[in-house]
């Protein structure tokens, strides 16, 4: 719980962390924000509450495709009846009909007699389609996309609980923030001291990518030649002077790769 563990809910930098009378170590790091922290005031989702967010609106997803389903099929089957009803003369007919006469053959002689005029049409027994009333339908998208935008919503509302036990306790806040800033700061040692080997797990990673998918491969390739990325936390580098070249030893012999200047730093 947020009371007694220090890891639960604590990967946002807010004022607190700050107020430390310590080096200042944001604006965050990409590669930190990839790894799931991220500022109070921030409106990016992390790739965890993106994944949440999802799991939660699976079931309004799944409704809301039902419901456009039955919906599709009540519109296409009251269009066919409606278009039976109108493009099809179906009825009872015979000579002598439209005027009223009726000729019968009874024996060497042929007698006619007149019958009274009678509808044969059998319109009355076609079945007669109904469209859903559009005050129906709309109410039914509204209620969808409340259920989709509190989904939406409740991702965000969830970051108040931090905010809202800081508030409440805040020795606990001083506290969390302090561990925060030191779990930020040794992550940022190590991660320094092991940049090569990211380096080279990254390069691996992008020569396998380019050779088991083709389509990957041209859009890798494209990429490369239009913008020059960070080989480490994958940010784009729009000039020469926002990255420098850093070389490494892989696969018996040393290449050299651009990395942002955030990635370059000890601490």
């Amino acid at each position: 719980s947020y009371y007694s563990d220090d890891t639960f809910d604590n990967q946002m930098v807010d004022d607190n962390l700050k107020r430390l009378r310590r080096k200042k170590l944001t604006p965050l790091r990409q590669w930190e924000i990839q790894e799931q922290y991220y500022h109070a005031t921030d409106v990016t989702l992390t790739s965890s509450e993106v994944i949440n967010m999802a799991i939660i609106s699976l079931s309004s997803v799944m409704s809301a495709l039902f419901i456009t389903l039955v919906v599709v099929a009540d519109y296409l089957l009251s269009s066919a009846l409606v278009g039976l009803r109108e493009n099809t003369a179906l009825g009872i007919s015979f000579p002598g009909l439209d005027q009223g006469e009726l000729a019968v053959n009874q024996g060497e002689s042929d007698k006619s007699f007149s019958v009274e005029a009678y509808d044969f049409t059998m319109d009355p027994c076609l079945p007669k389609g109904r469209t859903s009333p559009p005050r129906v339908l709309w109410s039914l998208y509204v209620v969808l996309f409340i259920c989709l935008l509190s989904c939406a919503l409740e991702t965000y509302f969830s970051r108040l609980r931090a905010v809202i036990c800081n508030a409440f306790y805040e020795h606990r806040a001083h506290q969390r923030a302090t561990y925060l800033y030191d779990k930020l700061a040794q992550r940022r040692k190590v991660r320094y001291q092991e940049l090569h080997t990211i380096l080279r797990t990254k390069r691996r990673q992008r020569e396998r990518a380019q050779e088991f998918s083709c389509c990957r491969r041209l859009c890798c390739n494209r990429s490369v030649r239009v913008f020059n990325k960070c080989l480490a936390c994958d940010v784009i580098l729009l000039t020469k002077e926002s990255g420098l070249e850093i070389s490494f030893e892989y696969e018996d012999s040393f290449v050299s790769e651009s990395i942002c200047q955030e990635c370059s730093l000890p601490e």
